[in-house]
Order: C-alpha cells, then structure tokens, then sequence
C-alpha cells in the first residue's frame, strides 16, 4: 500500500468542499457546538526522512492551507453538516489573512474580537509513512489571557471543545474558564501533543473531574495515565492501556475515546458498562494530518446529535477516513 503524497496542491480561496459523510449529522436538532483554540498558516513538505540534528533532508512542496487543531475540528463539523460557534483567535497580517479566507468560505466567524498580532504559522512534514511533524511559529493564537476570555460564554446545553495546545497558554486562565463551565455543557478536551505538559498544569486535577469526554491517541494516553499516582506501567502496552483508561474514566467521571489509528478507535465509558469498539475505515492512506480533529469532530456531531458510543465512534471514523485519503487536513 503507497502512503506517499501525490501531486502538489495550493491554497483555494473558493469554497470548502462539503459533503456530511452520514446520515444524521444535520444541525438542525440537538445541541450547539463551540469550538475553541487555534488557527494558523500551515506549508505541507513531503520529506523521505526528518533530518537528525544539524543534517538535510530535500523536500517537496504539498500544500499552502489553514492547520491548527480547532480549525481542523471546524472544518470538519461543516462538513459534517453542522454550523458551529467559533471561538478562534485572528489576527492582523498575512497569516491571519489566509485564516480568515477559510474562515469565510465555512461561513464561519470568530466570535472572539480581532487580535493585533497576526496569526502562526506551522511547517508540517509528512514522511512517506504518512506520519507528520509539526514546526511551528507562535502568533495571536497562543494568547488566551483573562482579557480575551471576558465576555466568552457556552451556549446552554453546548458542546464545547478545546484543545490541550490552548489550555496550557501562559497564565492558564483558558483552563480556569474551561472548569467553571455550566454543568449543562458537554466538555470535550483533546490533549494533544502538549499531553505532558497539560497533566502537569495545577489545575488539571479540577479540569479533568470537569471534562466530559477526553480524545487521545495511544501515545498521550500513556503520558496520562504515567502521571496518575500509583499507576504502573504494563507490560502489555494494549491491554494495560484500556484497563487504565477505563478506570481513569471512573474516577473522573468523563469517558474517555482512544484512538488507535488503523485499528480503529474504543470508547471507555465513565459509568464502567464496559469498552466499546468501532474498526476504522478501510482506505488508501495518503496524508495523516488532522486525522485526529477529523475524529473528534465526529464524537462531537455525534454527542451533539445524542448518539450513542458506537454510532459515534464510526461517525467519527468515517470522518477520519476522508481526511487520510487526501493530501493536506
């Protein structure tokens, strides 16, 4: 099976292309859905190899897009069929111009007030495995002071996710906020590659008794579970993680959704009923970036819509199938 990147492709200033890959995904019925976090510039590079430390590496241009995960979890909520609230930091400059042309052609504003700064930029390097590397520069999007949250409310009832990059900004206030959410809102939080640095926040231990849903891959899920007290590491990575998850579920009280990449992805519910499998996707991997937020985005339709575990787990991978099939998120 050839995991390489086809042919080049620039940034479209046209519409997004929408298509809701199930039935059911409508915004017309269920509850709102905030998504909150970043939105930067972001140049795909085809590479054999990342280079070690002071090595080369030639590269092929791919794509000039808009990355970051929120932005990704917003695009695919519309093209699932939904209208979602945007909480996005943007900005003033050249990157912040290329977020909010995309921005528009999803029908979509923030709902946050025009930042000065302007936007980051991410270089993302995808090796022939599909597998990418982000490099990024910061912008507007990695300012989540008390003062641009003032005024920021969730819809009564909403499903509201963030992303792990945001809620460890400086100051940590996004995180403070993200704990006083009303109890009728569903929190979804996807910690990301910040993992580490997420679990070692002060107030992780408030915010994850407040999360209702957590979204990690296997790699986070072992920084997670690595930094609860008394867990032991297992000698079997894939039995031992579930076990962990599920009783890390239990005592927070929020479910927890693993993603395995191709062997599909496992809800571990807070309740204790038990895990819940769903396979991925049969498909020609082409491109893994935003696989994740694609996956996300379908466990949000889905909590939003009242599906249960197992639709929305293979809502979610339909949406992530679609998004490894081509080149770029």
């Amino acid at each position: 099976m050839s995991n390489t990147p086809t042919a080049p492709r620039t940034e479209s200033t046209g519409p997004e292309s929408v298509r809701p890959v199930a039935a059911g995904s409508s915004a017309s019925e269920g509850r709102a859905l905030l998504v909150i976090g970043a939105a930067l510039a972001e140049e795909l590079y085809s590479v054999v190899d990342v280079p070690p430390r002071g090595g080369h590496a030639w590269m092929s241009h791919i794509a000039s897009t808009v990355g970051g995960s929120a932005f990704n979890v917003l695009r695919n909520l519309v093209r699932l069929g939904h209208a979602p609230m945007a909480a996005l930091a943007v900005g003033t400059g050249p990157a912040a111009t290329r977020v909010t042309k995309k921005l528009d052609a999803l029908g979509v504003r923030s709902v946050l007030p025009k930042h000065e700064q302007d936007n980051g930029t991410c270089l993302t390097l995808v090796t022939p495995d599909a597998e990418r590397t982000f490099l990024t520069v910061g912008g507007c999007e990695t300012d989540w002071s008390a003062q641009r949250l003032a005024g920021l409310e969730a819809p009564t009832g909403a499903v509201v996710y963030i992303s792990g990059f945001q809620l460890v900004a400086v100051g940590g206030h996004l995180a403070e906020w993200s704990a006083r959410l009303h109890p009728d809102a569903r929190l979804v939080i996807d910690p990301g590659a910040r993992c580490a640095e997420l679990v070692q926040l002060p107030g992780w231990r408030a915010l994850s008794d407040r999360c209702d849903l957590l979204t990690l891959n296997t790699r986070e899920a072992a920084v997670l579970l690595g930094a609860e007290p008394g867990y032991e590491c297992p000698k079997d990575p894939g039995t031992g993680l579930e076990t962990g998850l599920a009783g890390w579920a239990q005592r927070h009280g929020c479910d927890v959704v693993l993603r395995r990449g191709p062997a599909g992805a496992t809800w571990l519910p807070a309740d204790g009923s038990g895990p819940v499998h769903a396979q991925a996707v049969p498909v020609r991997v082409v491109d893994t970036d935003g696989a994740g937020d694609a996956h996300t985005a379908g466990i949000m339709a889905a909590l939003a819509g009242g599906v249960g575990p197992k639709a929305a787990l293979e809502l979610a991978a339909e949406a992530a199938a679609q998004v490894v099939a081509r080149v770029g998120p």
